[in-house]
């Protein structure tokens, strides 16, 4: 059985290639930011609903590097001068120690994975994780509409 995160990163993958879009959430046909985590987390994107749903998650820390973060936790970023409240979100595919971590988000361009180069390290406000609340689905089980 794999873990919940690889669970999530596997799910997210699902999403690479959608377009952006704001204020949507649909594989394959748009999302944002917001859209994207609220769908790969709860299997619906809602984008409006992603602050309330947030809440059922459980921090982690307000640092990428100090090894708490894995794969599958949702990762809260600040504006591009790395401050203030958190203004975009995504899903952090790989965090392994000494290496460069990998993160899918939507952007501008679509959902995407990449590198978390320093100008994104940077930005990092807070590292999430969903609770146990319920079971997260396989990907086998998600349903897209």
């Amino acid at each position: 059985m794999s873990s919940p995160g690889a669970n999530i990163v596997a799910i997210a993958r699902c999403w690479r290639g959608t377009p952006y879009a704001r204020g949507v959430a649909s594989v394959g046909v748009g999302a944002d930011c917001a859209g994207f985590v609220a769908g790969v987390l709860f299997g619906r994107g809602e984008p409006r609903e992603l602050s309330r749903r947030l809440s059922r998650l459980s921090f982690v820390s307000d640092n990428l590097m100090d090894g708490q973060a894995q794969a599958g936790d949702v990762i809260a970023f600040t504006g591009i001068r790395g401050k203030g409240a958190p203004v975009h979100v995504g899903v952090l595919s790989r965090a392994v120690r000494g290496e460069v971590p990998r993160f899918i988000h939507a952007d501008v361009g679509g959902v995407v994975e990449q590198l978390m180069n320093d100008a994104w390290r940077r930005r990092v406000h807070s590292v999430w994780r969903n609770g146990i609340e319920k079971p997260l689905p396989s990907v086998r089980e998600v349903q897209f509409s």
